[in-house]
């Protein structure tokens, strides 16, 4: 009967353990691009950044916030050039509509992998491949990378 008690004990431990090490990551807060770990901006001419670092990236890469709950992730991004844009996606796989800065609407899928979040963005033109961004933890730095090449690390604070 001992024997059977440790074991059970020993098997709650485990399953403590393991449901720990797959619980979802938490990546709210506000984030700053890392300087020191991203490639600095193309520039063009005129000595503008043109909107492209050499990583890839297009489109809005500065500060942004994210706010997490149990169902959705909203990420709310900043970049001159670029304004503002919020997004709210849902974490329980359905799709989630966000508004596109010329008009109409993109529609993303949100699920995870691991400790990792994985948003899947529908391509808007015919011949498009859809764009995926991945969002995860690499060590204090928000890591988020798409299957574009593109790969920015953003450090919390600020």
């Amino acid at each position: 009967m001992r024997r059977l008690a440790i074991t059970l004990s020993v098997l709650a431990a485990v399953a403590f353990a393991t449901g720990l090490s797959a619980r979802a990551a938490d990546f709210s807060g506000k984030w700053t691009p890392d300087t020191d770990k991203n490639p600095a901006p193309m520039t063009g001419a005129t000595g503008n950044p043109t909107g492209t670092n050499p990583a890839g990236m297009r489109g809005p890469t500065g500060p942004m916030t994210i706010t997490m709950d149990a169902k959705t992730m909203k990420v709310e991004r900043s970049s001159p050039g670029y304004g503002t844009s919020t997004c709210t996606y849902n974490l329980d796989g359905t799709e989630s509509k966000c508004a596109m800065g010329r008009g109409g609407d993109r529609t993303s899928t949100a699920k995870w992998d691991g400790s990792k979040l994985v948003i899947t963005t529908k391509a808007t033109q015919a011949g498009n491949a859809d764009l995926v961004t991945t969002y995860s933890m690499e060590g204090t730095d928000l890591l988020v990378e798409s299957n574009t090449g593109s790969k920015v690390y953003y450090k919390k604070g600020m």
